[in-house]
């Protein structure tokens, strides 16, 4: 298996693993990143790649290194500088999950970018 083809399969379980971790449904989880059951699906699946935001979200969600790492990873891919990891520009997590103190927003959900496209959103949408 290429290297990029097992980093996609690694994130696609780990997003399965936070979901199930959790509890939810492919549907409630996909309500948190306001999202559609079947997108959910598709990145558990390995058709397409959460959005910058979403991955920002699941790093918040991830319990272990073993779940952040693929996530980091991604987030790497995308073109997010490892630096911007450590800082407060992730998204907060909505207050039924959140584990550690919230940071402000500047990266949202609905910032439109396709699952597929590796850019960031840009930065009017803070």
């Amino acid at each position: 298996m290429a290297a990029a083809s097992k980093r996609s399969a690694v994130l696609a379980k780990t997003v399965r693993t936070i979901r199930k971790r959790l509890g939810l449904t492919q549907a409630a989880f996909g309500t948190l990143f306001e999202v559609q059951r079947n997108t959910v699906l598709r990145w558990e699946m390995r058709l397409t790649v959460p959005r910058v935001g979403v991955l920002f979200l699941l790093l918040r969600m991830a319990d272990t290194e073993a779940e952040a790492r693929p996530i980091r990873d991604a987030l790497s891919g995308a073109g997010v500088l490892p630096g911007v990891l450590t800082t407060d520009l992730a998204p907060t997590l909505p207050n039924s999950l959140q584990q550690q103190p919230a940071s402000t927003s500047i990266v949202p959900v609905s910032c439109g970018a396709r699952q597929t496209e590796s850019a960031v959103c840009a930065e009017g949408n803070s």
